[in-house]
């Protein structure tokens, strides 16, 4: 049989163990948590500028060395023809966007697409007085 006078009951153990360290781990997450500055949003602007940089200085050297090429470029899609009088210019997407100019040769063109994701700015046919905008998105 058990001794009552042997019992402590003022003994507390309870205070030695730290139970908020054990469950930290199954807390729940706040939104002070997130680090939304976190992501390198500065990289993917910086790799557009440059390819557009380069398909404005590539442009700039085919027209000097080549004149305007014809056909479909396999890096944008764009397809420019000379049907005479007119220059024809096209882009299909592939999406359901699809674009044809049919444009007098007699003046010059500054074109700038915009079909989804894709854009591109500053085709020039000729001198580029005149401008047209065009934007499909869905």
């Amino acid at each position: 049989m058990g001794d009552f006078l042997g019992i402590d009951f003022l003994s507390f153990d309870e205070l030695n163990t730290n139970y908020f360290a054990e469950s930290e781990r199954d807390l729940w997450m706040t939104d002070l948590d997130i680090d939304f500055l976190g992501h390198n949003f500065l990289a993917d602007i910086l790799d557009q500028i440059n390819q557009a940089l380069a398909r404005l200085m590539r442009g700039a050297m085919d027209e000097r060395n080549q004149g305007i090429q014809f056909g479909k470029d396999p890096e944008t899609g764009i397809e420019l023809y000379n049907q005479a009088p007119d220059w024809v210019i096209r882009r299909d997407d592939g999406l359901g966007n699809f674009f044809e100019l049919r444009l007098d040769q007699q003046y010059g063109y500054n074109v700038n697409m915009q079909q989804q994701d894709f854009e591109y700015y500053d085709y020039q046919l000729g001198d580029g007085q005149n401008a047209i905008d065009i934007k499909q998105v869905q």
